[in-house]
């Protein structure tokens, strides 16, 4: 008889994180970028808001865009970003 996983599969190791269970779920869902990915992809940043790298990375830092450093790499979330480019748009 094959032994059913579903326990196994239901009850994942979290216990290595430091992240809060609520917010756990939000971080598995949430979609990153690197600063390359976010230029293609939102060529606005670069043409109509004259934002650099350094200038996604101070957004991060201060906490206005949701993201995560890994050594040298950068991702930011896609939904933080938007929702800082709608904010901007309608700042004007």
């Amino acid at each position: 008889m094959e032994q059913n996983n579903y326990l196994d599969d239901m009850l994942l190791d979290f216990s290595n994180n430091s992240i809060p269970l609520e917010n756990k779920e939000q971080l598995l869902k949430m979609e990153f970028l690197t600063i390359e990915q976010i230029f293609d992809q939102f060529p606005e940043i670069r043409t109509e808001f004259n934002w650099s790298k350094e200038d996604l990375e101070m957004l991060l830092e201060s906490k206005l865009l949701l993201g995560k450093v890994e050594k040298t790499n950068v991702f930011i979330s896609k939904s933080s970003l938007k929702q800082l480019i709608e904010y901007r748009n309608n700042v004007k």
